[in-house]
């Protein structure tokens, strides 16, 4: 290839790869001012915008994993934030327009399960308030999502259970009563008469209670007190059945069974802090009512108990004494640890060496054998043995040394840790450090003893090393505690090797107590007192014994060694349980098989004084009672009869019937009848698109007939067969009343066979927001 060619290739590469690179450039630089203009929009809560921002970056780069993690979470942020809205919607009752919202949050966010979910629940609504109205029920202005409804009526039907009836009565028995020689029927008949209550007797009541005739006599008594008394007597059962009336029957279990009136109830208890806490009240209760049907909760501390009303009531009153909060105790612990020191070490020895010797030498020649201390020795000839002298010998004298030393010092650490317990459950406190120590043993070789071999083996523990404290206090009162203290100091005094494994050696100090205490008392534990005394002597042998003079020749060290563990407890009591005048009071609860509390008379609002009543007397028989007949009312003048009432608003599509052909066109026309003050009419229009298509929707003159503007909006959905349309006056003004038209709606055949087209849920309103029209109309169409 000549020359020339080759470098036009190769300037034509260069161009492609510039364009390239520069291609690629751009195409970063766009979607990072994309990804940056989606983070503003984001920041500033425009999830939809930021959408559309980060949908666009990922369209320029589709690799770039920023923004395919930044389209994901706007799309999942927008998508909910339209399931929010349309939630809202539904709540105020608009379900078209948060059908709407629905759908949108399913477009934006296909993979949101909610939106397809809530789209579906809201579409059961929207069939359920058809329903209704073509059944002629009023709809809800706020309709309930399905399953809502039940739960509600559930509710309601909950809440209008009654209690335990209360007796009512008409009037007040009066001060002084008296029964004379009448029977047990007879003497319940009057009490319940003079209160103005009805009593209705067990068709047993004659046999089954002695009727012989007794007499009684009260004084200002209530009506529960009387008849207690009356039953009492009459060895009777008596309970109200309704605020008005109540029931008599012979006192005997059997009765008692098949008549008194039994309660459920739940008790929460809000102190009960461990589970065999609420087990124990579940069994003091068992144990203390007979009779009663009790279980426990325990994930919400509660008991469910059923019996009778007085067995519940009694079973609430132990609840409530015992649910109550438990003492709480505060100890602080001051750990006082002295040590003290003291060393004294006296020395008078002599010593050798050229230092402290004095050294006399001859001078001899010959070879040198060397010496200690600073003395010399020589080698000396046989020869020259005649010709030495005192001059040719050397002494070494021994050095002397006096040492004097005394040492005192004394040490002290004080550690105040804090403890904060419940009555009667321990509260430990650990400061220090966990050391490893190891402990084995010997074991068989392969898993079997006999087998001709063994092995060791070794696990690591850990021990617990510095101040340890353990307390559980129980509280007396508000002023008084008693304390179980287990309180340890240890520490690593050294280490040791024991096959080849550094095991620590721990010095422990470990006090147990039990005391009692007042609070803020300051309790000492004392008398851990260490001491220890070492001497060592040592010295010339023989002269080290001389008295007098063995001072001279010894040294002596003596050293002493004193610790004291002091320990001060001071409890301080924080909380105690409130115990109020009914948690000592002795409740009257019936005989040993059966459980009746008596109430006091309830307090009712101050009246005037009315006049004393005179002392009733039952008569000796019972006397006939007349029979009173009320006399007819006055006859009142005619009232002039009341202008008949207006025609009922409606609303309708016309015409109902339609005969058409395939590919014709036909109009429907949505009117209004008798409205008044008619200020938004929203319209959702439902068709089979595979039959009709709308083409056009005319907005009609009923709602500008003042000449004023009109609202009017449509979105036409061919594909799904829906159509939803606003009719609204502008703010500020007032609604139209009267009839008129106000859509006409043209629709054209694609399909054939018989159709329906409805504008279901029509939920027409007032200048006030207020619905003063609703309906469902449709329109039958066939086409041949």
């Amino acid at each position: 290839m000549p020359v020339s060619k080759r470098l036009a290739t190769l300037f034509a590469a260069a161009a492609l790869l510039v364009w390239t690179i520069s291609s690629l450039e751009a195409r970063t630089k766009k979607g990072d001012k994309l990804y940056a203009q989606g983070r503003e929009a984001e920041q500033a809560r425009q999830v939809e915008k930021a959408l559309d921002f980060y949908e666009q970056a990922l369209a320029a780069d589709s690799s770039e994993l920023a923004y395919q993690m930044a389209y994901r979470r706007a799309r999942f942020q927008a998508g909910q934030a339209r399931v929010d809205q349309a939630q809202k919607l539904r709540n105020e009752g608009k379900l078209e327009e948060a059908l709407e919202e629905f759908q949108r949050a399913a477009v934006i966010d296909p993979s949101s399960p909610v939106a397809e979910q809530e789209m579906r629940r809201t579409m059961e609504m929207i069939e359920q308030r058809d329903r209704q109205i073509a059944a002629g029920v009023k709809p809800e202005e706020h309709p309930l999502p399905p399953g809502a409804g039940a739960r509600r009526e559930v509710d309601e039907k909950l809440a209008s259970v009654m209690s335990v009836p209360v007796l009512k009565p008409l009037s007040a028995l009066p001060q002084n009563l008296r029964i004379n020689n009448q029977t047990p029927r007879v003497m319940f008949e009057t009490v319940t008469k003079l209160a103005g209550i009805n009593v209705l007797f067990d068709q047993d009541f004659n046999t089954a209670v002695n009727q012989a005739p007794r007499s009684l006599e009260l004084t200002n008594v209530t009506l529960e007190e009387a008849l207690n008394y009356v039953a009492l007597m009459t060895r009777a059962f008596w309970k109200p059945v309704t605020s008005n009336a109540i029931f008599v029957t012979a006192d005997s279990p059997q009765k008692r069974n098949d008549f008194e009136e039994h309660v459920a109830k739940i008790i929460y208890l809000n102190n009960i802090g461990a589970d065999k806490d609420l087990g124990e009240v579940l069994t003091g209760i068992r144990q203390l009512v007979p009779n009663l049907r009790m279980s426990q909760v325990t994930s919400l501390n509660a008991l469910i108990i059923r019996g009778t009303a007085d067995q519940v009531s009694l079973a609430e009153m132990m609840v409530r004494n015992l649910d109550k909060p438990k003492a709480e105790v505060v100890v602080d612990v001051l750990v006082m640890e002295v040590g003290r020191t003291r060393t004294r070490d006296l020395a008078a020895t002599l010593t050798s060496g050229t230092t402290n010797g004095v050294g006399i030498a001859a001078g001899l020649t010959g070879q040198s054998t060397g010496g200690t201390g600073g003395a010399t020795t020589s080698a000396v000839t046989l020869n020259r043995l005649a010709k030495l002298s005192s001059g040719d010998f050397s002494m070494t004298l021994p050095g002397a040394a006096l040492k004097a030393l005394m040492s005192d010092s004394s040490a002290r650490v004080l550690q105040s840790p804090q403890v904060r317990s419940i009555d009667n459950m321990k509260a430990t406190l650990r400061i220090g450090e966990k050391q490893p120590y190891s402990s084995g043993g010997i074991q068989p070789l392969f898993g079997q003893v006999g087998t001709g071999g063994s092995s060791l083996f070794s696990q690591f523990q850990y021990l617990d090393v510095g101040v340890n404290v353990d307390i559980t206090p129980k509280i007396h009162g508000a002023d008084e505690v008693t304390l179980h203290v287990e309180l340890e100091i240890s520490g690593i005094k050294e280490r040791i090797d024991i096959g080849g494994i550094s095991q620590p050696v721990v010095t422990q100090r470990r006090v147990v107590h039990d005391i009692r205490l007042r609070e803020g008392e300051v309790n000492l534990l004392g008398g851990l007192v260490q001491e220890t005394e070492n001497k060592s002597v040592s010295g010339v042998p023989g002269l080290s014994s001389i008295p007098g003079l063995r001072r001279l020749f010894t040294s002596e060290t003596i050293s002493r060694n004193q610790s004291e563990l002091l320990i001060a407890l001071v409890p301080r009591i924080v909380r105690t349980p409130e115990f109020d005048d009914l948690s000592y009071k002795g409740i009257a609860s019936g005989n040993l098989n059966t459980v009746h509390l008596n109430y006091a008379p309830r307090q009712q609002a101050p009246s005037e004084p009315a006049a004393a009543k005179p002392e009733a007397v039952a008569p000796a028989a019972p006397a006939a009672t007349p029979t009173v007949v009320p006399a007819p009312p006055a006859t009142k003048p005619e009232a002039p009869a009341p202008p008949p009432p207006p025609a009922a608003a409606r609303v309708l599509l016309s015409p109902e019937k339609i005969e058409t052909q395939s590919g014709a066109t036909f109009t429907v026309n949505l009117q209004v009848e008798n409205a008044q003050d008619l200020f938004s009419a929203p319209v959702r229009v439902k068709f089979d698109p595979n039959v009709v298509r709308l083409n056009e929707v005319t907005r009609g003159s009923f709602l500008a007939a003042d000449g004023k503007e009109v609202l009017f909006t449509r979105n036409i959905l061919n594909e799904t067969g829906d159509a939803s349309i606003v009719l609204s006056r502008m703010p500020g003004s007032v609604g139209v009343s009267g009839s008129g038209s106000l859509l006409t709606l043209t629709f054209q055949v694609v399909g054939k066979g018989v159709t329906v087209i409805t504008a279901p849920q029509l939920s027409f309103q007032d200048s006030r927001a207020s619905t003063i029209l609703t309906a469902s109309p449709q329109v039958t169409v066939a086409i041949k």
